[in-house]
This record gives C-alpha cells, sequence and structure tokens, in this order.
C-alpha cells in the first residue's frame, strides 16, 4: 500500500529529545550481563546485545509512524496573565517590583510578595521529572526482539532521509506546523529517521505495544534523539501506557484538520504515564446505544521553560449515543490540562505533593503554601476544550461535525464565550477517487470572555474577560512544549518561550482553513492544506502602548498559508516509498516564502 501524505519519511516524524546520560552505566552494564546470560536461548537478543545495546553513541533502528489519534480529548485558571513584555532580567524580582506596560488590571497578583523557595508539603512528594527513560528504552528493545515475548507478533520497521529548504531563513508554516515538532526552521537541512515498532492485536484480549523511533539531524547543528519511545499494555478495551509516542486529542480529522484545541501533532512528544479507553466501548446495558471513552495521564515538561521541570495532568470523558454504524450519532466530551508544580522564578518551588495533585484533578484550590491567587481560585494553569459534535452515515458518505470550544476558567465551563472555538465539518467519500475527504473549519478566537471587567472585592467571580487563551502568569511558557504550540498552532508561539515573556503572542485569531485528499492512482496519495487567517495578537488596553498604532498585530494581519503534497510507492520494490511536498506562505504575518520537502523511506 502507498504511504500517507504524511508517512514517516516526510514532516510526520515527531521528535521529543531523549538522551542516555553516562549516569546510567552501571545499569546499562547490568543489562548487559543480563543478555549475555541469554546468548545461547535468544540468537535475536545476543545480536542485539553484542552489536547496539549498550552503544548510546550509535543510531538504532527505531518505530514506524505511530499514530494513535485517539480522538480522545477541560478549564484556564484565573491566575495571573503575565504581560507580554516583562523584560527576562526582571523575572525574578517580586512583582510588585518590576515595571509592567501590561494593563494594570491584567495581573491580579502583582503587588503581592513571593513566597519563600524553601517549603515543605504535606504528602509524598512528586520530585522526579523525568522518566526511568535509559530503563525503558532496554525494556522496550527486550519486547520487540525476544521471541518469548514476540511470538505470532508482526514488527514493523522503517528506514528513511528527508531534505528540506525554503526561500526565506524559515520554513512555511505548514512545512513545520502539525509534524510533531520534527521540522526545524533551517532555511535548508535533512534529516533520518529509524523506527521499529510492534502493534496491538484487535483480536486479543491481552497483549502489549512497544516502540522506538530514533531521528537524527548531521548537519546544520547535528542533533540525534528518541523521538518515540513508548510501551502499552492492553487488557481488553483498557490500556496503559508509558513513554513518548505521537498522539492527539479530539474528535476531528487529523490529517487534515489545522491542530486540535487541546492536544494537537503540532509539538514533539512528552514523556507521560495514563491509563486510556481509547475506543468507544458500549455500556452493557445499553443496548449498544450508550457508549464512552477517555484517559488520564500525568506528564513532564522540559527543564529549559519559564517555571522549569513542571507538572502535565491531563484527562478526557466523552459519551456518545447513538449504535456504531448508525445513520445518526451523536456525541460530547472533555478535555481538561493543567500545568502545575516546577519551580518559579518570583514563587519558588511551586506545590507539588501527592494532595497536590488530587486538588489539580479536581479543579479546585490551594492551600497556604500555593501562589497568591492560587489559594482562592484553582491551583495550577487549567486550560481545555469542550468538544461536542454528531456524525452521519448515509450510503457510504461520512459526515463528521465537531466544534471545540476553549476552557480557560470556571466560567467558560458555563459556555460564556460560546463564539470562540474550532468548527469541522468533514466529508468522507466511498470509493478510490481523485478526492476522498474534503474539510472545511473555522477557527475563532477573538472574544476570550470579552474585555476586563474587575472588582477587586470578589477575586473568584470578580475579574473575568481577557482570558489570554494558552498563556500564564506563574507558567508564562504557556501552552508549549520545546517551543511548540501544544494546540491549534494558529495560535501561534514565540521562539524563546523560556525568557519570562509570554510563549503565546497570537492568540485572536480568525481563520478558514480547507483540506482536501485523495489517490492519484493505485499507489499514490494527495492532500491539500488552504488557510486564510486574520491575526490579532493579545487582547490590549489603552493604557498600554504596545496596543497602539505600533503595536505589530494593530489593526490585523493577514495570511494566507498552503501545503501540497504526494507520497507513492515506487516501482523498483514494494517496500520504497517517496513523499514530496511544496508550501508557501503570503501575507502579514510571515514574510513571502515557499519552500519544499522530499524524502525517500523503506519499511512496511
Amino acid at each position: 500500500m502507498p504511504a500517507h501524505p504524511h508517512s514517516p519519511s516526510n514532516a510526520q516524524f515527531p521528535s521529543p529529545q531523549i538522551t542516555i546520560h553516562a549516569r546510567d552505566r552501571s545499569a546499562l552494564h547490568a543489562l548487559r550481563s543480563a543478555l549475555n546470560s541469554r546468548v545461547r536461548r535468544s540468537p535475536i537478543v545476543t545480536t542485539f546485545s553484542q552489536r547496539s545495546v549498550l552503544s548510546a553513541q550509535r543510531p538504532i533502528p527505531m518505530p514506524q509512524d505511530h499514530h494513535p489519534n485517539h480522538d480522545l480529548s477541560a478549564p484556564k485558571s484565573h491566575a495571573p496573565k503575565s504581560p507580554l513584555v516583562t523584560a527576562p532580567s526582571q523575572r525574578s524580582t517580586p512583582s510588585a517590583q518590576r515595571p509592567n506596560p501590561m494593563p494594570q488590571d491584567h495581573h491580579p497578583n502583582r503587588d503581592l510578595p513571593a513566597l519563600s523557595a524553601q517549603r515543605s508539603f504535606p504528602g509524598p512528594q512528586l520530585t522526579s521529572h523525568k522518566l526511568p527513560l535509559s530503563s525503558l528504552f532496554f525494556i522496550i528493545i527486550l519486547l520487540i526482539s525476544s521471541p518469548a515475548f514476540s511470538q505470532n507478533k508482526s514488527l514493523n520497521y522503517s528506514a528513511g532521509f528527508t531534505a528540506f529548504g525554503s526561500t526565506d531563513g524559515e520554513q512555511p508554516f505548514w512545512n513545520r506546523a502539525n509534524r510533531n515538532g520534527l521540522i526545524r526552521d533551517d532555511q535548508a537541512s535533512g534529516f533520518f529517521r529509524m523506527s521499529a515498532h510492534t502493534p496491538l492485536r484487535e483480536t486479543q484480549w491481552v497483549d502489549y505495544e512497544a516502540g522506538v523511533d530514533l531521528v537524527g539531524y548531521p548537519a546544520g547543528g547535528s542533533e540525534l534523539y528518541l523521538n518515540q519511545l513508548y510501551a502499552k499494555i492492553k487488557l481488553g478495551p483498557i490500556q496503559a501506557y508509558g513513554g513518548r509516542m505521537i498522539e492527539t486529542h479530539g474528535i476531528h480529522e487529523a490529517s487534515l484538520s489545522s491542530g486540535s484545541m487541546g492536544w494537537s501533532t503540532n509539538a514533539r512528544p512528552m514523556p507521560k504515564i495514563g491509563v486510556a479507553l481509547p475506543d468507544w466501548v458500549a455500556l452493557p446495558w445499553s443496548r449498544d446505544f450508550l457508549h464512552i471513552r477517555g484517559h488520564v495521564a500525568h506528564g513532564w515538561f522540559e527543564e529549559s521553560r519559564y517555571t522549569q521541570n513542571a507538572y502535565l495532568h491531563e484527562k478526557t470523558f466523552y459519551g456518545k449515543i447513538g449504535r456504531e454504524e448508525a445513520v445518526f450519532s451523536m456525541y460530547g466530551g472533555i478535555m481538561h490540562y493543567v500545568v502545575w508544580g516546577g519551580h518559579n522564578p518570583t514563587y519558588g518551588q511551586l506545590p507539588s505533593s501527592f494532595d497536590d495533585l488530587l486538588k489539580v484533578m479536581f479543579a479546585t484550590s490551594g492551600d497556604e503554601d500555593a501562589p497568591p491567587g492560587d489559594q482562592d481560585y484553582m491551583l495550577g494553569d487549567h486550560l481545555g476544550a469542550w468538544d461536542m459534535g454528531f456524525f452521519l452515515n448515509i450510503n457510504n458518505y461520512r459526515m463528521k461535525v465537531y466544534r471545540h470550544m476553549p476552557l480557560e476558567t470556571k466560567d467558560n465551563l458555563k459556555l460564556k464565550s460560546p463564539q470562540d472555538g474550532l468548527l469541522g465539518i468533514h466529508l468522507s467519500l466511498p470509493g478510490n477517487g481523485f478526492i476522498t475527504g474534503i474539510l472545511y473549519e473555522n477557527l475563532y478566537t477573538m472574544w476570550q470572555d470579552g474585555p476586563r471587567v474587575m472588582d477587586p472585592g470578589n477575586w473568584r467571580d470578580g475579574q473575568k474577560g481577557k482570558e489570554n487563551y494558552y498563556n500564564h502568569g506563574f507558567y508564562r511558557s504557556g501552552w508549549t512544549y520545546m517551543g511548540r504550540t501544544l494546540g491549534n498552532p494558529l495560535l501561534l508561539a514565540r521562539d524563546n518561550t523560556a525568557d519570562g515573556y509570554q510563549a503565546i503572542e497570537n492568540n485572536r485569531v480568525i481563520a478558514h482553513h480547507v483540506g482536501l485528499e485523495g489517490r492519484l492512482n493505485a499507489t499514490t496519495t494527495w492532500r491539500s492544506l488552504l488557510t486564510h487567517s486574520q491575526n490579532h495578537g493579545q487582547w490590549g488596553s489603552v493604557e498600554n502602548p504596545l496596543w497602539d498604532e505600533d503595536y505589530k498585530y494593530y489593526g490585523g494581519l493577514n495570511q494566507f498559508s498552503f501545503l501540497t503534497e504526494i507520497a507513492t510507492r515506487l516501482p523498483w520494490h514494494e517496500q520504497l516509498y517517496l513523499n514530496a511536498s511544496v508550501a508557501g506562505d503570503m501575507g502579514e504575518l510571515y514574510d513571502r516564502r515557499f519552500g519544499a520537502m522530499m524524502g525517500v523511506r523503506f519499511g512496511r
């Protein structure tokens, strides 16, 4: 079968940073001894242990593109929204001492003193900010390679190289957006990727899946890292998982969409552990009429953020009314994410105990050790989206209509800003014709609960408006991971998200987006993305001089971006594929630029 238009040889390769450190050498030597003891029993493991298991410097063949696209998919803390232009050199100064060009009503906690960084918290402390990735790496290698574990399981593997370039110093928007953080902004570069994974078997009640995925940039700031490294255990409809893996939340059409408002494929995969019902599961007493799905997970943000080593709490829950193949069915659900814990330059170590995790999970206020604001409202930076829509299935024509409405505060739970959100309509056509899928999306995030309304005597409900989507006062790196927006990439992140400035500089957007896909012949697929947007930066104020005619986004910036790409199987070998794409930007937000990308991949 031909590769999908965003198959592993092009930009759909994800890329989180995972490194095997020298401090793990003792564990690696112990693993070598264990592996050598199995030399006579397992030739596969013997070969692997002799050639590459303890060589952290050598590339190791890794997993094929893994797109769970669970469609899994909840509110933004009224903690202070930080100023856009606070100087980096001032970020460790208590809020009351630093000048702030943002309107005074934009940072309600600026006059409160910093809390001590030396505190003890009740309950067990969640002090580790990294998974034991070295151990996980070798466990996954054993799962993939050992005959004892791999009996009757298939192995998918892939190896390829992709090169890309542009007419400008940076890549066009759709060359780099929703590529799992893989494509760098270099004018011209290239990367190789090697992957391997063993997929789950749907017919098995108990099963496992494991995968590894290596990406390397040999030139232009050389880089070698594990892009995916994960393991799953399946027990009936329930799955437990850990590691880094590509995923997206929210019901939408991931291959054509501009991106989920909750969790898209724009950033590199994040290390997580979690439990999920990834597919619709019928309630036993409902006669296959009521279904549920969802997940809960804990993750670790990177260290190089304004608030370092923060944690992620995420959960989704969905319900659906209608049988699987019914003409009409409808669904509703919620995506809920919380950035919490970590070390803040102003407030020191933020609450991170197990008791604090429970407060985060249920969106309740913090105790006396929490920063001001979090003591009265919700602990951590809460965000997410309502997700609701319906499905139509008529004579093999399938329609999906979805609506993601941002959640940033408890007021958003009451649908106080229904005009904001992502509306999508996708039509899937029967057969293998020139066009097999059509998508239209409208993104509108201009209202954000309206202008700021202040009532200093009522913290919980008296401060409304200017929700400043994807930004936060304590967690100024915002809803980003390794510099890329975790949600919809049209809400643009700045290049540097750890310098004290707000990360998301453009979150008031009106966009119209079209996605098309289809087949040119039996072995060649194609897709196109066309996006026009009006970009208005953030909510401003007459008190802030950045919101006058000199402000970059004053009056709105019009932008058009496009992408067209093909994927085909080459005639010389049934496992050899070619991917090629062209993309461009024209407008006021980005410089006028055009780019191209081409990749070759061998694998299955």
